[in-house]
């Protein structure tokens, strides 16, 4: 079993609720809460706290639903996770001799839906949709994970656009300047948290994107 996991505002700041189908329940244990500290719980824990404390259950479709990752959190990005858009953006495709990360500012973090506001200063607006894994553990230094070790440390799935300023600043490796303006990392709509099971489902996953409800 998983739990499609969605925040939404509130009265009194945020929730976190389960969904099930068009319904949504919000246990008052996860108000507020930080993503990081709910994903410190494993999926065994949320799911008993769930069953024994109170919920409220709400109409999904009521709610404007907020980024599934909250603003205190470190987002940290892989460039080139794809060969096909290494191809598209004329780089090789074959695996680079740095494994370059990079991050996005927090202020950047918007809900998966709604429009695009291309800055004044941006003439080439790009996007990139990814699959970000949410930690769920502490890493305080090198470690080195295979895919039995996967169900330990990733506590969670959900969707990312990657929307960056293909602007001089790209060609200038300014990665942090080109992708961190307001609204150019969008997240959601939620998070998948899964069991320890179907892992093995995650390689083959071919992800898709539309843009004006156009597949890109």
């Amino acid at each position: 079993m998983r739990l499609d996991l969605v925040r939404f505002a509130t009265p009194r700041g945020f929730a976190w609720g389960v969904v099930q189908g068009d319904e949504v329940s919000a246990p008052e244990l996860w108000h507020n809460l930080p993503t990081g500290r709910l994903m410190a719980r494993s999926l065994q824990e949320l799911k008993q706290e769930w069953a024994s404390t109170p919920v409220r259950s709400h109409r999904l479709a009521q709610f404007e639903l907020l980024a599934p990752i909250t603003a205190n959190q470190q987002l940290l990005f892989q460039l080139g996770g794809h060969h096909s858009r290494l191809r598209e953006v004329d780089m090789p495709a074959h695996p680079r001799p740095r494994n370059v990360i990079f991050s996005k500012a927090s202020s950047s973090l918007f809900p998966g839906h709604g429009a695009i506001t291309r800055p004044a200063d941006v003439r080439l607006l790009d996007f990139e949709v990814e699959l970000g894994l949410v930690i769920g553990c502490p890493v305080r230094g090198p470690q080195r994970f295979d895919a039995a070790g996967l169900p330990g440390v990733v506590r969670a799935l959900v969707l990312v656009n990657d929307i960056s300023a293909r602007d001089p600043r790209v060609a200038d490796s300014q990665y942090f300047l080109s992708k961190s303006h307001r609204g150019f990392c969008r997240v959601g709509p939620w998070l998948h948290v899964l069991e320890d099971g179907p892992w093995e489902r995650l390689w083959p996953l071919q992800l898709r994107l539309w843009v004006n409800r156009v597949l890109r």
